[in-house]
């Protein structure tokens, strides 16, 4: 069964391409950073890559499939007591994201516009791992203690849109800009709090 669809991805994906007008294949990156506390002592570092592959059947129009690699990494550092004697003076959180997309994208401009702005709308399914620990120091022995938390697994199904702009460098290949928004169907007006600014490069062929 494995087997089989391993032959079949491939020759679908020849077919899309024998019966498209073109290919495109790109590559794009976000990276945010937050500085946060009384001290700045705690910090929330966000990455995010996207790769994706686009088939255009009507020359403005086409099926995009993509991958998301997304990593929350929350260093909270602001000082608890917990006990007489003990206090929290760590506490991370680390959220690991797998997406995987399929949707339709629009462009507003032919190949060989200077700029051609477009916009994509989909589904995802999206695989979630999340790990941490804390730190917990003790007054008596002056010693800090680590305590890995339990690692949890979860999924969901999510929609996406994103909203370019592309700069063509050369014939094929671009430039681009965009603002990405992930969100629940059900909770669509969630999506104005979940943009997410992305450069990247793209190539058609």
């Amino acid at each position: 069964m494995n087997l089989a669809k391993l032959l079949i991805i491939p020759l679908l994906l020849f077919s899309f391409r024998a019966h498209s007008f073109y290919t495109e294949v790109g590559a794009s990156y976000s990276f945010q950073r937050e500085v946060y506390g009384s001290d700045y002592q705690s910090k929330v570092n966000q990455n995010t890559a996207i790769a994706s592959l686009a088939f255009y059947f009507f020359s403005l129009t086409g099926l995009e499939l993509s991958y998301s690699w997304n990593k929350l990494d929350n260093l909270d550092k602001t000082l608890g007591r917990l006990e007489n004697d003990s206090y929290l003076t760590g506490n991370r959180r680390i959220l690991n994201f797998q997406e995987f997309g399929i949707g339709v994208t629009q462009y507003f401009n032919s190949t060989k516009a200077l700029l051609r702005p477009g916009l994509g709308l989909g589904f995802t399914r999206r695989l979630t791992k999340e790990s941490g620990y804390y730190d917990v120091y003790n007054d008596l022995s002056g010693k800090t203690t680590r305590y890995d938390k339990d690692t949890v697994n979860t999924s969901s199904n999510l929609m996406y849109v994103w909203v370019s702009l592309k700069f063509r460098i050369i014939e094929g290949l671009y430039l681009s800009g965009s603002v990405r928004t992930l969100f629940a169907p059900e909770k669509y007006k969630e999506a104005q709090n979940n943009l997410k600014f992305l450069v990247g490069f793209s190539w058609l062929f």
